[in-house]
């Protein structure tokens, strides 16, 4: 069994380990320690979670597993106690502004994911210690963790896709993209984490559709041009499978995606004309004459999208 919980666990004990652990769990002062803060030997009851707890639970006549959870008040009770402290625990984690964001968001492996219940003994005890986490959780501060280090609920939050936010950054991404209000969630969060939280509807995240169509929404405003001229080509490089799909394909044209020259704003292809790069060729006076009629494409951008290996 330790075996197995080391591979679950990635804890990579080696074999020639488990002996030792073993004994030294059995070992009578270890034994006399243990039962001073309620801990005895562990039961055959395992349940899905990427912890482990230990309580005064009453235990079957064998006394290898604890008594079902129907027929003994107290061990319900205590499963209860478990889910409510594993809440607690998780929001002390996450909230803890001592910690890196990192360290922070891995405070969401607490929350197991997906479970298939069963009528087994160990399903009944994970099922109890969930429900209470779960009515824990609905009762609490905000849980989404955002890129500045706070806590947010679900409508104060979008999730960016990360080459958007390579772009602008999140807090002008979220200007452009939200009402300026909400924050960017963390990116730090791993897929498991991002899943646990999609489970339970706390995510707005924004798909290629519908950046394509808030983009178009806030041009009128203006949408300005990265401090990094380099920076447009993940924003252009998320939105090319637009144009491979004829559903999507008319987004493309009217987004205010294009540098033109001179400019702090962004303007849509069917604004902005391109020279060729032969614009050093026009007298000044014809090219005065362009500026006020129509807008021209940054040559830089020009160059960049022409061979990006020389950038």
């Amino acid at each position: 069994r330790i075996q197995k919980i080391s591979t679950v666990r990635n804890l990579a004990l080696h074999t020639k380990d488990i002996p030792v652990i073993r004994n030294y769990f059995l070992r009578d002062e270890i034994l006399k320690e243990r039962k001073k803060f309620g801990l005895t030997l562990p039961t055959d009851v395992e349940i899905p979670f990427l912890f482990s707890f230990n309580a005064p639970f009453i235990q079957d006549p064998a006394r290898t597993r604890i008594k079902h959870p129907a027929n003994s008040p107290t061990n319900t009770w205590l499963l209860e106690c478990v889910g409510k402290l594993v809440g607690s625990a998780f929001m002390r984690w996450l909230s803890n502004k001592n910690l890196d964001l990192l360290t922070r968001a891995k405070a969401y492996h607490l929350i197991p994911g997906p479970i298939e219940y069963d009528s087994s003994l160990s399903m009944e005890c994970a099922r109890l210690v969930l429900e209470e986490l779960e009515v824990f959780l609905s009762d609490s501060e905000p849980i989404l963790l955002t890129y500045d280090g706070s806590l947010r609920k679900k409508e104060e939050v979008l999730v960016i896709p990360s080459q958007v936010l390579q772009t602008w950054g999140p807090e002008e991404a979220c200007a452009i993209l939200g009402t300026g209000k909400e924050k960017a969630l963390a990116n730090n969060l791993d897929e498991r984490s991002l899943a646990v939280l999609r489970k339970r509807d706390l995510l707005n995240e924004l798909d290629r559709r519908d950046i394509a169509e808030r983009l178009s929404a806030a041009r009128e405003r203006g949408i300005p041009r990265p401090s990094n001229l380099e920076r447009l080509i993940h924003l252009w490089s998320y939105l090319s499978p637009l144009r491979a799909d004829w559903r999507t394909r008319h987004l493309l044209s009217p987004l205010p995606i294009v540098p033109a020259a001179n400019r702090q704003e962004l303007y849509s292809s069917e604004e902005v004309m391109v020279l060729g790069g032969k614009e050093s060729r026009v007298p000044e006076s014809d090219w005065e004459f362009l500026m006020k009629w129509t807008e021209v494409a940054d040559t830089g951008w020009i160059r960049l999208l022409s061979d990006p290996g020389d950038q």
